[in-house]
């Protein structure tokens, strides 16, 4: 098997002269460097994190809102190799998959220092993909719910805010003792489809036990509002 070629990946990435072509690099790196398969962290995944961090500290990097979607793909993939290990009657055959996980999450946590600035970047694309992938990747649950928070109440842009809400939802749902019943109720009701949705998506997988009713409004206002327009970003991977 050739071995995966991380800095050409990166490379052919932030040397992309079109959006069509930086998309298409985008791809490119989370499948063949992050995820096996879009499902489990890879043993390049590491590498290929710390290169997409790099760009983002880089001022001239044009294809932020890719990076951002590549790096929040990837989070979302942490945690499949340990549930296979915990369910497995040889977890040590795992322990180097989720070794690999642990080194991703770790880079990520790290990494979000240059990302909550971009919470007030210019373009409502890159303010959603770094919230986003603090939903997925943040340790520092109170305060950055609290900063998730503070950007959607501010936020212009329909999408966006759906974007903000649905992060904030995100990692309060992972943080340890964190919950947003009474806000999540608001986004539900919120005149925005795209809000009501992309916050409904989230909500309805949270633990019934939680909150019965709100788990049943989520699941309706989902079913409601599954065909609301323009629910993701092109960087959205």
């Amino acid at each position: 098997m050739t071995p995966t070629d991380v800095p050409s990946l990166l490379r052919t990435l932030a040397e992309a002269n079109d959006r069509a072509a930086a998309r298409r690099a985008a791809w490119s790196v989370l499948q063949e460097a992050c995820v096996a398969g879009g499902a489990s962290i890879e043993a390049t995944a590491a590498e290929a994190v710390q290169g997409l961090l790099r760009l983002l500290g880089q001022s001239g990097t044009e294809w932020v809102a890719e990076v951002l979607g590549v790096l929040d793909a990837t989070a979302c993939a942490l945690g499949e190799w340990e549930a296979q290990q915990q369910w497995s009657s040889k977890p040590w055959l795992y322990d180097a998959e989720v070794g690999w996980e642990t080194a991703v999450a770790e880079l990520l946590a790290q990494g979000l220092s240059a990302v909550r600035p971009a919470l007030t970047d210019g373009d409502p694309e890159v303010r959603s993909m770094a919230a986003a992938l603090m939903g997925d990747a943040s340790v520092e649950w109170t305060a950055d719910v609290d900063l998730l928070l503070a950007a959607e109440a501010a936020e212009p842009h329909a999408l966006a805010r759906a974007c903000l809400a649905e992060a904030a939802v995100t990692l309060a749902l992972r943080a340890p003792a964190a919950r947003l019943p009474g806000r999540v109720k608001q986004w539900l009701r919120d005149p925005e489809a795209v809000v009501r949705f992309r916050v409904a998506r989230i909500a309805r997988t949270a633990p019934a036990a939680e909150d019965a009713q709100l788990a049943v409004l989520a699941d309706g206002v989902y079913d409601a509002d599954c065909g609301a327009m323009e629910t993701v970003w092109p960087a959205e991977v």
